[in-house]
């Protein structure tokens, strides 16, 4: 696919995203967002619109300040594409297959400053309390020296298809943060760093939670 074809992919699936979020979304902390250094939204995920709505929110973010040079890309779940409706994902469409090698492409994506987001639990959490962190958006973050901006989710939990298909009409609400902000590192300060990974995690994830409980 050309490059002209891509960047007009990104745009259609973005835009769909907007006119069908849009009316049940509620945003708040988009001045949070910033304008000129490259960033991680690192997100609570309970809900499978999740991605979505917070992509809808950044919808006039990622026009006015990345494209046509730059996307805002998700790192979700690898095995997404085996469902029937979902089959459109694609890189080319900002999504990131959750691998072995997610992290290292991040970072190359990253440097090109192009903005990511991840859900730190690793999966949807269905009960009401936000699960732990897992150590990839440390890594990501200190690798990259890209800020990160918390994120807190309250949308509808729905498991399947049809109940998806209801939950799609239910209010939505995204609320975005104050940057996190932490010393780049190279892999051998990390190595050498006691706890290092543990506690900015924990610190990532403290300020979701409370965000969360706002």
């Amino acid at each position: 696919m050309a490059k002209k074809e891509k960047t007009l992919l990104y745009k259609f699936l973005i835009f769909i995203t907007k006119i069908v979020f849009t009316p049940t979304s509620k945003i708040y902390g988009l001045k949070n967002i910033p304008k000129k250094e490259v960033f991680i939204i690192a997100a609570n995920h309970g809900s499978i619109f999740d991605p979505l709505v917070i992509t809808c929110a950044l919808y006039n973010f990622i026009h006015r300040y990345l494209l046509p040079k730059r996307k805002f890309y998700w790192i979700g779940n690898a095995r997404l594409r085996e469902r029937f409706y979902l089959k459109f994902l694609c890189e080319d469409g900002g999504y990131l297959a959750s691998n072995s090698m997610v992290v290292l492409k991040s970072l190359k994506l990253l440097k090109k400053e192009n903005p990511i987001g991840i859900f730190p639990e690793g999966a949807r959490i269905h009960s009401k309390n936000i699960g732990d962190g897992k150590n990839g958006i440390a890594y990501m973050a200190l690798l990259s020296g890209a800020c990160v901006v918390p994120t807190a989710c309250f949308g509808p939990k729905a498991q399947g298809f049809f109940r998806g298909l209801i939950a799609l009409f239910l209010p939505k609400k995204i609320v975005f943060g104050k940057p996190i902000y932490f010393e780049k590192m190279d892999s051998s300060k990390i190595k050498k760093g006691q706890d290092i990974i543990r506690l900015t995690t924990s610190k990532i994830m403290q300020e979701i939670i409370k965000l969360h409980n706002l």
